[in-house]
């Protein structure tokens, strides 16, 4: 047995999220896809996901709050199933229903009056939420709804020459992040290309194209651009899963669904440095955890996760390296 087949193997003994992946992707061995599925939706870290959108959503004070049901869902909508085999039609209509007259999606939020909010709950969308929403009513099978298309548009309208910048909506008043206005925020430009993927006519337009050139610059100058306090540095680095913020595998996995990205040594550099954390075995640790997500293979950081290592082989694969 080769390296990879023995990889492969490995893989396939993990959860039953990592199995079911793998084998969706390969059409001969739908028998096997079939059970792999019903072993992931009676998955306890899996069927917790699905209780946790299903409940009362609490009101939005960090969007690094790796637990809220935002990244739940997100989370939900690339495991390779719908609405209905989740179970949550009733959830994304209400979603949907909650758009507002704005035409984007909206989320309960309260932010603190030391960072400039109220310190009250509102709904409101900031651009470093409402990408996220959308992107998962898409994944979960709602993508060519015509609110969500539209304000997918309005989205994508908002970019500017060097990405998108930190924009929140009316309800916010005059909040915004911790940078320079005129700044993209890394963050924002990271969730809307991987919306805009989704779309096979925005993922080859222009906007798509300053977000990917503006995630690759702030790459190649980590050392002096740090717009919105967000760095490419050490932390930034370390592997971790999901891809709920701004790291190094989060920006790798958006970027090599871009053609022009692929074939760009700055992100060559960056597959070079996370390929370069396997194991003997190719196998990869994870460096750092949401604690939220500690139930996972991927919430440790003592051994060799399957979850995090079919990540990076899936990004390391589209890469040919």
């Amino acid at each position: 047995m080769d390296e990879k087949e023995g990889l492969d193997r490995w893989l396939m003994e993990g959860d039953p999220w990592v199995r079911f992946r793998i084998l969706l992707d390969q059409h001969d061995r739908r028998s096997e896809a079939d059970e792999a599925r019903s072993a992931l939706l009676a998955y306890p870290p899996f069927q917790a996901l699905i209780a946790r959108v299903k409940g009362p959503w609490p009101p939005l004070v960090s969007h690094k709050s790796a637990g809220h049901p935002v990244h739940a869902l997100n989370f939900l909508a690339h495991s390779g199933l719908d609405a209905e085999a989740l179970g949550l039609e009733g959830l994304l209509r209400g979603l949907l229903e909650r758009f507002g007259e704005d035409h984007l999606p909206q989320v309960k939020m309260r932010i603190g009056k030391a960072y400039g909010g109220q310190d009250s709950e509102i709904m409101a969308w900031a651009l470093c939420d409402a990408p996220i929403l959308l992107d998962s009513l898409a994944g979960l099978g709602m993508g060519e709804e015509r609110a969500v298309v539209q304000a997918t548009d309005l989205l994508r309208a908002m970019v500017r020459e060097n990405g998108w910048p930190c924009r929140v909506s009316p309800a916010l008043g005059d909040f915004r992040g911790p940078g320079r206005k005129d700044d993209p925020c890394p963050y924002a430009t990271l969730i809307m290309l991987r919306l805009l993927v989704r779309y096979p006519r925005t993922a080859r337009g222009e906007e798509a194209s300053t977000g990917v050139e503006c995630l690759l610059d702030l790459w190649q100058r980590s050392r002096e651009k740090h717009p919105y306090l967000f760095h490419m540095g050490t932390d930034f680095r370390k592997l971790k899963y999901p891809s709920l913020w701004y790291d190094v595998l989060s920006v790798l996995d958006v970027l090599t669904q871009y053609e022009a990205a692929r074939t760009d040594d700055r992100c060559m550099e960056m597959a070079r440095l996370v390929r370069d954390k396997a194991d003997a075995h190719g196998r990869f640790t994870p460096e750092a955890i949401w604690m939220d997500w500690r139930d996972w293979d991927f919430g440790q950081k003592k051994a060799p996760s399957r979850g995090l290592t079919f990540a990076v082989r899936r990004v390391l694969d589209r890469m040919e390296i």
